[in-house]
């Protein structure tokens, strides 16, 4: 693999060098393939068997790269999906057999067409268990939460707006009974319901310009959408709103119902009538359901935090992500760039490519999994780039208080990968140095398969070496510092000031928020830090909860995180209508 740095020693000569005085000539190259695991992996290596078309490192812009590394780092994540809210990408996905799925609706009925279907009953159930039948404290002081969320809203899925007082809603589970191997994954907050771009991606699909309100599109776009896929065999999308969920083309083909619960009336599930005699205590059993009911969101919106982490029941096959990146300009800002205006020969192309890449299926199995190279990453060097950072902007430090930390922070990293050669130049080791750091962090689990492998590769790489660039340079800036300080000598400390300019403007262009932003203190057992969403929530819809407009008016969510828990929804008296 051409190495990123450039005038490094090769690394497969280098590797092969070390051990040529170990090698008899008849084991050579089985000594070789067995002491260096990632230089077999190398996918462009004669030793590693390829597939029949050889996929070039693609050129990538370092913003480009950046944004296609997120969209790989932040796939199936919730809390990823919301500080990203407009995605760009669209990746297969597969959903094996066995999973259960859960739809609420009004009537009990398995959906005959396109529907939505959600990955944790707490998510369907919070959308249904209060939409049908009379509520406590009819026509005296009815629950707030409750009568609010009976009233449901034209359009949404799970089922069809409140029912009379005298009718129940169902929750229905599902198990795939044959694995949903033609599924499309949707960065981003995609089920936002929003005219700022979150929707595009389906638009796009759907092959809709222009629609009177996001509900009539997303309801539109999944008819559309599905009917497009028939030519390949699409079993549906993911989207994500608090937790994820999928709509499925046709319910009869791959699931199989497993329950079908029509829930009973609150005041059934109590044992009490709708109505009490006595008025304080009549409040309080209002009250009562009140917080039952914040309960049922605050249970929805811990299961979305549980998949901050990741939803792991749903496999992703990168090979076949087909992205708009690095296709045409597309902004660099998650939360204001748009790809619904991209030209109509684009959408087409990325539409043909999707679709082929779907034909034959998905298979997350057989390729590099490239999100485990990105985790890597970002858990390795997000802590350090961040003491670098907080070091070098500390205004009550001194240069040389700086220089000693910036060492603390770097010099295990550095010392890992900076070899003694003897008869070496300092510039031959560092170079190796870099590109022994960037091999061990970036190498292809399995032989790229794709266009889309190429390009994801190229983009890791690209990522992945602007860090350890700047993790060198804030070493061999603090060492020099300190060099001349130890040694009593006239110090420069200009390269400070060089380095801070380089260490932000490489966290500008990473965009790592969804890992820097978190609660700054420790949630109770009965909390968790709650990242704000952009469609129907627990918290509101339209929640001023946890964000901030900034200068252009732009809503965005806050870097200081909040501890929720169901008082909290309580108390702010929101709802998800």
């Amino acid at each position: 693999m051409k190495a990123e740095f450039s005038n490094a020693h090769d690394t497969s000569g280098t590797t092969l060098h070390r051990f040529s005085a170990f090698l008899l000539a008849s084991v050579v190259l089985i000594l070789v393939i067995l002491a260096s695991p990632s230089w077999i992996l190398d996918p462009y290596n004669k030793l590693f068997p390829k597939s029949h078309e050889t996929f070039e490192i693609t050129p990538v812009t370092r913003e480009n790269a950046s944004a296609i590394f997120n969209t790989v780092q932040g796939a199936l994540r919730n809390k990823n999906a919301q500080i990203e809210p407009i995605g760009v990408s669209f990746i297969p996905a597969y959903i094996p057999e066995g999973t259960l799925l859960y739809h609420g609706n009004g009537d009990g009925q398995i959906p005959e067409g396109p529907e939505w279907i959600a990955m944790d009953h707490e998510f369907s159930q919070n959308f249904i268990a209060d939409r049908a039948g009379p509520h406590i404290g009819h026509g005296h002081r009815s629950s707030t939460r409750a009568a609010e969320k009976g009233r449901g809203h034209p359009g949404r899925f799970h089922g069809p707006p409140r029912d009379s007082e005298d009718k129940h809603t169902s929750l229905l589970t599902f198990r795939v009974k044959k694995p949903l191997s033609r599924m499309i994954l949707l960065d981003g907050s995609s089920a936002a319901k929003t005219e700022t771009g979150e929707m595009d991606q389906q638009y796009i699909l759907a092959g809709i310009e222009n629609v009177s309100s996001p509900f009539v599109g997303e309801r539109e776009s999944s008819v559309k959408i599905c009917e497009w896929g028939k030519q390949f065999g699409l079993d549906g999308y993911i989207r994500v709103e608090v937790g994820f969920e999928v709509v499925i083309c046709d319910f009869f083909d791959k699931l199989e119902l497993t329950s079908n619960v029509t829930l009973d009336w609150g005041n059934n599930t109590l044992n009490l009538p709708l109505e009490l005699t006595d008025e304080h205590l009549m409040d309080e059993y209002a009250s009562l359901w009140d917080s039952v009911s914040a309960m049922g969101s605050y249970d929805w919106a811990k299961m979305g935090n549980v998949h901050d982490k990741r939803e792991g029941r749903i496999l992703l096959d990168f090979s076949k992500l087909q992205t708009m990146l690095n296709r045409t300009y597309v902004g660099t800002d998650p939360y204001t760039r748009r790809i619904y205006n991209v030209s109509k020969d684009l959408r087409q192309d990325l539409k043909r490519d999707l679709a082929q890449s779907l034909e034959g299926g998905v298979d997350p199995y057989g390729g590099t999994n490239w999100q485990l190279l990105t985790t890597e990453i970002v858990d390795k060097f997000s802590p350090i780039l961040q003491m670098i950072n907080s070091s070098l902007s500390d205004e009550h430090s001194d240069g040389v208080s700086k220089a000693k930390n910036l060492t603390v922070f770097t010099t295990n990293f550095v010392r890992r990968f900076l070899s003694w050669e003897e008869g070496a130049s300092i510039e031959e080791r560092i170079l190796a140095a870099k590109n022994r750091a960037l091999e061990q962090y970036v190498h292809p689990l399995q032989p790229l398969r794709s266009k889309s492998d190429a390009l994801i590769l190229s983009s890791i790489r690209r990522v992945t070496q602007m860090i350890i660039e700047t993790v060198f340079d804030s070493f061999f800036v603090s060492r020099d510092i300190l060099d001349d300080y130890f040694l009593k000598n006239e110090i420069d400390f200009t390269g400070l000031d060089e380095l801070k300019y380089q260490v932000v403007d490489l966290l500008e262009v990473l965009r790592w928020e969804s890992t820097y932003y978190t609660c700054s203190s420790r949630c109770s057992w009965d909390e968790i830090c709650y990242t704000p969403s952009w469609g129907p929530s627990p918290l509101g819809w339209d929640s001023s909860f946890g964000t901030f407009t900034d200068s252009y008016g732009k809503v965005r969510i806050s870097a200081e995180l909040q501890c929720v828990s169901y008082k909290t929804i309580l108390a702010l008296g929101h709802k998800e209508w």
